[in-house]
């Protein structure tokens, strides 16, 4: 999504830097039950409008 590969990559997880920021993937547990509660992603960008258009143009649902 980003063009950048991770500087740390292992099964439990996986580290981004991404033009200074961290950008942290934690792989989703068997066992916790879908829905929301466990993840908040922050981000700032200059322009909310193209943020989140590159976002959904990848897959993200909003």
């Amino acid at each position: 999504m980003f063009g950048v590969e991770p500087y740390f990559d292992e099964p439990f997880y996986a580290g981004f830097n991404i033009e200074g920021y961290e950008l942290g993937l934690d792989p989703a547990m068997s066992s916790t039950p879908p829905g929301p509660g466990g993840t908040v992603a922050y981000w700032r960008v200059a322009d909310i409008e193209l943020g989140v258009g590159r976002f959904t143009e990848t897959g993200a649902e909003v």
